[in-house]
C-alpha cells in the first residue's frame, strides 16, 4: 500500500495548482504521524508559509499540525491552524479553531468554499495514490520476469499499454519489441 499525503493551495478564493504538493509518507497505518510528516516536509521545503492551514479533521488533526509548527518555532499567532470537521454524511459541518467548534450553517458561502477545498485536496491525493499504485502494480509483475529490465519493460508498456494487453500478446508480438524468444516465453508463463 502506498501511503500518501497532499496539500492544495487556494489564493484569492481560487486554486493555485502550481503550489500543490504531494508526498509519499512512511506511515501506512498512522494518520497522525503521516499528517505530521507531510506538514514537516512542507515547512522544511522552503516554500512561503501560508496565511492559514486548514486541516481535514478536527481537534486531533489540528493538534498534530500545532505540534509540528511548535517544533519548527512557529507560533499559532504567526500561522493559524483550523480544522474542517465533517458530519455523518462526510460533509463539512463546522470549523475547529482555537479549541472551539464553529458551525458553518449560518455561512453558506464559507461552507461551499471549504467544501470545494476539501474536494480538491481529496481529488489531488486520490489521483496521486492511484497513479502510484498503478505504476507499482505494473512494475512488480514485470520485474519478476528474468531478462525484463527497465528498457524492456518500457518498450512493452509503450507498445501494449497494459499488463492485460501484454498477457494477450503472442510470442511473436513480444519478440517484435526486442524481447528474446526465451524471455518472451518466461514472460507469458509468469503472467498466466
Amino acid at each position: 500500500i502506498d501511503a500518501v499525503g497532499a496539500m492544495v493551495v487556494f489564493e484569492d478564493l481560487h486554486p493555485d495548482k502550481t503550489s500543490y504538493r504531494r508526498y509519499k509518507t512512511h506511515y501506512e497505518n498512522n494518520d497522525y504521524a503521516s499528517m505530521q510528516e507531510v506538514l514537516s516536509r512542507r515547512i522544511a521545503g522552503g516554500d512561503a508559509l501560508p496565511d492559514l492551514i486548514l486541516m481535514d479533521g478536527g481537534e486531533i488533526q489540528v493538534n498534530a499540525a500545532l505540534e509540528v509548527l511548535k517544533a519548527a518555532g512557529i507560533k499559532p499567532s504567526q500561522l493559524p491552524v483550523a480544522g474542517l470537521v465533517k458530519n455523518d454524511k462526510h460533509r463539512t459541518k463546522s470549523l475547529y479553531y482555537k479549541g472551539e467548534l464553529h458551525s458553518l450553517d449560518a455561512y453558506p458561502e464559507l461552507y461551499a468554499y471549504f467544501g470545494r477545498i476539501q474536494e480538491e485536496v481529496h481529488r489531488f491525493a486520490i489521483t496521486y495514490h492511484r497513479n502510484l499504485h498503478g505504476r507499482n502494480a505494473i512494475r512488480s509483475q514485470l520485474d519478476t520476469v528474468p531478462g525484463i529490465g527497465e528498457k524492456r519493460r518500457m518498450a512493452l508498456l509503450k507498445r501494449f499499454g497494459s499488463i492485460d494487453a501484454i498477457k494477450s500478446a503472442t510470442i511473436d508480438e513480444l519478440t517484435a519489441c526486442g524481447i528474446p524468444h526465451s524471455t518472451a516465453e518466461k514472460l507469458k508463463e509468469i503472467l498466466k
